[in-house]
């Protein structure tokens, strides 16, 4: 009986650190790769964003773009002269 005990104990403490090998492992390679999803994702999300602004900038004010009747520029602020 007292060889089963030690025999499970090291086997639980061999599974343990495996799990914990595992995790120390795995933990940062798993982080930097959602880190660089999410990097990536906002910068595209962003880019369009600006290239959106840069577009509305170019029409003039007031105008309708597309099908969508509620989609207009914004008054133009201030006029150049």
């Amino acid at each position: 009986m007292v060889a089963v005990a030690g025999v499970r104990r090291r086997l639980a403490l061999l599974y343990a650190t495996t799990f914990a090998a595992s995790l120390l492992l795995l933990g940062p390679v798993l982080y930097l790769v959602f880190a660089r999803q999410l990097t990536d994702s906002s910068d595209a999300s962003l880019r369009l964003a600006a290239q959106r602004q840069a577009l509305l900038a170019y029409v003039p004010a007031d105008v309708r773009l597309g099908i969508n009747p509620y989609f207009t520029t914004t008054p133009v602020l201030v006029q150049l002269r």
